[in-house]
């Protein structure tokens, strides 16, 4: 087997570095893909903002193979955009059939910009150097009971606001799973626009963005004239 390159465990890319070692990916040892397992005196510097592990970054047999906002996102996206995934092919396989070991909403990041003109920066309240922000959602694939709304589904763009009522600097890049069609769409909402959309959560007095997608449109009306035809699309899109 060719050597593979595995890059460092200590990234935001993986939920628990634990789950993703050489004995998985049956790679031989060699200087360049040793991975030292984790234990409980295992440090992960907390500024890389590695997800903590639970139950649910556990390698769930149960999951694979499963279509889910995890497996679509990194089928459709991270396999296809993200540099460390198209240009590793053990790291690819495993990635496509474990999307749950990783933290997608990170590797969406990296994809847009490596696609995009900007930098990944993840600095306060946006994610790219050119103020835009990446945000994921899912669309519910349980349908509206109320009959005048049949058809529609519903989904939440979280996080826009804080509680503290400090908005996120700019153009919202929007990356939705939509669970009916398991499918993706795309969104570039510049901030003037979708400061008009925001609700505030009773519990947590954030700022989110409520909508609906309706089946028969096959379309969110309150995104429209904002959706884009691609991820590729999405992360070119400027103001």
């Amino acid at each position: 087997m060719d050597e593979i390159y595995i890059p460092n465990l200590n990234v935001p890319s993986f939920k628990d570095p634990a789950l993703y070692t050489s004995e998985i990916l049956g790679l031989p040892k060699t200087k360049r893909n040793r991975v030292r397992k984790a234990s409980s005196d295992t440090k992960v510097n907390p500024t890389n903002r590695v997800r903590k592990a639970s139950s649910d970054t556990k390698v769930n047999p149960s999951k694979v193979g499963v279509v889910s906002k995890e497996s679509v996102m990194m089928r459709d996206v991270i396999c296809q955009f993200h540099p460390d995934f198209v240009n590793n092919a053990g790291l690819h396989s495993y990635a496509l059939s474990h999307p749950h070991v990783f933290d997608v909403e990170t590797l969406i990041e990296e994809a847009l910009a490596a696609v995009g003109s900007y930098e990944h920066t993840s600095v306060a309240h946006a994610d790219f150097s050119d103020g835009s922000d990446s945000k994921t959602s899912t669309i519910t694939c349980t349908p509206n009971t109320d009959p005048s709304k049949v058809g529609k589904y519903s989904g939440v763009i979280n996080g826009v606001i804080t509680s503290a009522g400090t908005p996120k600097s700019g153009a919202l890049r929007c990356t939705i799973y939509n669970s009916v069609t398991q499918s993706l769409l795309f969104y570039y909402l510049p901030k003037d626009v979708w400061m008009g959309m925001v609700t505030y959560s009773s519990d947590t007095g954030k700022g989110r963005i409520a909508y609906t997608w309706n089946r028969h449109t096959e379309s969110i009306a309150k995104f429209d004239g904002y959706e884009l035809g691609s991820f590729k699309a999405l992360a070119r899109k400027k103001d």
